[in-house]
């Protein structure tokens, strides 16, 4: 069996908080959805933005979610912050995409690739399950990265 390896950079987040914020953003996709309306995505284009690219303490989601889980009390797990910020690049990428469908009205697409993004978002909010860093790791065997 070959051991997985997910970029590390000494950085580390609460997982808690990482899944927390992932149920926000399943959310606020499907609210984006149902009202079709993209000013949602371009505020997840933001969230992800700064989560991947920035700093994450500029992450309004970050913010909710670290005050929701004040108030429920989840267990701290530390883990490597690098693969959480490579999935918010992946995140923000699919949100670009959500965003330029709904304004182009193809909504087939903007549907299709909304529904990507929430079973990456739910993976990693009800299971923990790191879609980016399997990304990740197919990338380095395929030596893209």
């Amino acid at each position: 069996m070959t051991a997985q390896s997910c970029p590390v950079d000494g950085t580390k987040v609460n997982e808690p908080v990482v899944r927390i914020v992932a149920i926000f953003v399943a959310i606020l996709a499907v609210a984006g959805i149902l009202l079709n309306q993209p000013l949602i995505f371009a505020l997840l284009i933001y969230d992800f933005f700064v989560r991947g690219f920035v700093d994450r303490k500029y992450s309004l989601l970050r913010y909710l979610a670290l005050h929701t889980n004040d108030i429920t009390h989840f267990k701290d797990k530390i883990i490597d912050a690098a693969p959480k910020k490579f999935a918010a690049k992946v995140g923000f990428i699919f949100s670009i995409i959500i965003f330029v469908a709904l304004l182009l009205h193809l909504t087939v697409f903007a549907y299709t690739t909304t529904a990507i993004l929430l079973v990456c978002t739910l993976l990693e909010g009800a299971f923990g399950y790191c879609v980016g860093c399997e990304f990740y790791f197919i990338l380095q065997k395929l030596k893209l990265i």
